[in-house]
């Protein structure tokens, strides 16, 4: 779509928090532009687990935002029914986890009760009513505040220590940036659900759903050649064939070290502080394997929870192929997962995996007041997706209603 004439608000960028945004502030009548970037940002692409079963209508952070945008329905039309959870595999044998207690409890009943899938089965179902009293929880205070963007302290809710069997179930989500805490603890806050519906990536489809609902401009990435500044405020954004585009505010899905334009020395000073602010960043190995769907029987619904393991492995069906993956944090888990595959699925010829390295940057402490936005320039704020890592899924739905107020008002 072409951008034409001047914008209330545009937005640099593919983060969900940017991009969410700029749907509540076109939802309320402004005129909104999104400029991709020429290369989407590493943090903003992350597929949450693939086939875990969530109902994001279920979670309030996400709930509220679809019911804001008007597309709740459409979004439940596009969740899948669920009956198994995955399948629990063990030395004492492989079982399906059904996502029903009553059906979980008979699979149990099959196996020793003191066993490992019986303890697991018992601590599942525990744990599963924790959960769904936490669904509603998330975390308090503020992420965006005038005049300079403070953070208030979270409540973050954690799911209590347990032994190594409940580990695997743990692991899909806790392998996503938000839901993974600095110590690598899972943090909840709404952001697990065992229901019976399922939709895959539901991240990415909410975003999809979002922007169809309210009609945003998007332009071409690279369209975008210089920016025209006045004082130090952004007056035009100008384009490759010399049309200039104006828009009262400006949003920016990066940080200052990402832009090529503006003072030096004040976008070096603001830069320092940024990274100042950044942790360790949160490393992880995704390992993933192409199986063709004719080796691959209908019947072994993923994902595949590894009891000796201790971590789960997602089961992703497409026409052409059957794709296993999963996320490590140790190089040497790379070697554990294949024999374990080879001695639980002995009928599958395996390929040698495809693994590479995945290193996003993540806050020291999401606690933190943050770098103010508006030193730099009045009209334009960051916002990087990185501001919500680890904590929780409800977080970044509310925060981004709150930036899109601090956006909205006079």
């Amino acid at each position: 779509m072409r951008a034409s004439g001047s914008y209330d608000l545009a937005i640099f960028g593919s983060g969900f928090l940017v991009r969410l945004t700029a749907c509540l502030v076109a939802k309320s009548g402004r005129r909104v532009l999104r400029i991709p970037l020429d290369h989407p940002e590493l943090e903003a692409a992350q597929p949450w687990p693939t086939l875990w079963p969530m109902d994001l209508t279920a979670i309030s952070g996400p709930r509220e935002r679809a019911l804001e945008l008007g597309f709740l329905v459409p979004l439940r039309d596009h969740l899948e029914d669920r009956d198994l959870l995955g399948q629990y595999v063990s030395p004492e044998g492989t079982a399906e986890l059904f996502c029903d207690a009553e059906l979980l409890a008979a699979q149990a009943a099959r196996f020793q009760p003191k066993g490992p899938l019986g303890v697991f089965s018992k601590k599942l179902l525990k744990r599963r009513s924790w959960e769904l009293e936490q669904s509603e929880h998330s975390p308090g205070g503020s992420l965006f505040a005038r005049p300079r963007l403070f953070r208030a302290k979270p409540k973050l809710g954690r799911a209590p220590k347990s032994k190594r069997t409940l580990d695997a179930l743990d692991h899909l989500v806790a392998s996503h940036p938000w839901t993974c805490g600095s110590e690598g603890q899972l943090v909840l806050a709404g952001g697990r659900r065992l229901d019976e519906r399922v939709i895959r990536d539901p991240v990415h489809r909410f975003l999809e759903l979002a922007e169809n609902a309210c009609h945003l401009d998007v332009m071409e990435p690279g369209t975008v050649v210089d920016v025209d500044m006045k004082g130090k405020r952004i007056e035009a954004l100008v384009t490759s064939r010399g049309q200039r585009i104006q828009a009262s505010e400006f949003l920016h899905s990066g940080t200052p070290a990402d832009l090529d334009w503006g003072p030096d020395r004040k976008r070096g000073s603001l830069t320092s502080r940024w990274n100042e602010d950044l942790g360790a960043p949160w490393r992880r190995l995704r390992l993933e394997i192409s199986v063709h769907p004719q080796n691959w029987p209908d019947f072994l619904v993923g994902p595949l929870l590894f009891e000796d393991l201790g971590l789960g492995v997602s089961v992703t069906p497409f026409p052409d192929r059957v794709v296993l993956d999963t996320i490590l944090s140790e190089e040497n888990q790379v070697s554990a997962v294949m024999d374990a595959l080879h001695r639980h699925l002995p009928w599958l010829r395996l390929p040698e995996p495809d693994v590479h390295a995945i290193e996003l940057p993540r806050r020291s402490d999401v606690t933190a007041p943050l770098p103010s936005f508006r030193e730099y320039c009045p009209n334009l704020l960051f916002a990087p997706d990185r501001l919500t890592f680890g904590m929780g899924l409800n977080q970044p739905f509310r925060a981004a209603r709150e930036l899109a107020d601090l956006l909205i008002e006079p």
